[in-house]
């Protein structure tokens, strides 16, 4: 995972019906780290990004609704 302000990304070379919890579990490390160390309530818009380099398309779900 690669992170900077308000965005990260996630590289992938394979396909994981897993990969909506896992960007959900970086997104919620990163506004546990913020509420901690700022001991604020006020948490920023993060903006996933998934790049899939994999040999077969990628034809999973892209969001955690259903």
């Amino acid at each position: 995972m690669q992170a900077s302000k308000n965005n990260f990304s996630e590289k992938k070379s394979y396909l994981s019906n897993n990969t909506p919890f896992q960007l959900l579990k970086y997104m919620m490390k990163i506004w546990e780290k913020k509420a901690i160390k700022e001991k604020t309530d006020k948490l920023p818009i993060i903006i996933p990004l998934v790049v899939y380099h994999g040999e077969n398309q990628w034809n999973l779900r892209t969001f955690l609704g259903s």
